[in-house]
């Protein structure tokens, strides 16, 4: 009998279901209980769709919300860890970024991949996807 996974990771039996605007519910949450507070601010139209519990925005605030999550975690969420991969093209780097609960696989020439609720997450998957073009001792 196959052990169930985690919901969070179920993209390792897909196609990986890359982050493009998903972070939802929780994970809105956690970006906006997070240091990235103020950067999300800025990109909202109605700060007070912060401190709005999920399920009391609309469809459209919902959007927003998630549009700015999304957008403050590719450009300001600090990096956790850093690899090195190689391909034919030479060395590169490649980072699990992300804040407490929302955690995401920043690789060259890929779309951000996640989110994950956990760093554990992000590792497992980062080996999953990378892990036989990973440079040794670079973690």
């Amino acid at each position: 009998m196959a052990k169930a996974l985690d919901p969070d990771a179920l993209w390792l039996l897909g196609s990986q279901g890359e982050l493009r605007g998903e972070i939802t519910g929780d994970y809105a949450k956690s970006v906006c209980q997070s240091q990235l507070r103020g950067d999300v601010i800025e990109y909202l139209c109605d700060g007070s769709l912060l401190d709005a519990g999920w399920d009391q925005l609309t469809d459209d605030q919902r959007e927003e919300l998630t549009d700015a999550c999304y957008a403050v975690m590719l450009e300001n969420a600090p990096q956790i860890l850093e690899y090195e991969l190689e391909q034919d093209f030479g060395p590169y780097p490649a980072f699990i970024r992300g804040v407490a609960g929302c955690y995401f696989l920043d690789v060259l020439e890929r779309d951000a991949i996640g989110p994950f609720s956990t760093i554990e997450l992000a590792k497992k998957a980062f080996e999953f996807g990378f892990g036989e073009l990973k440079t040794e001792g670079r973690e």
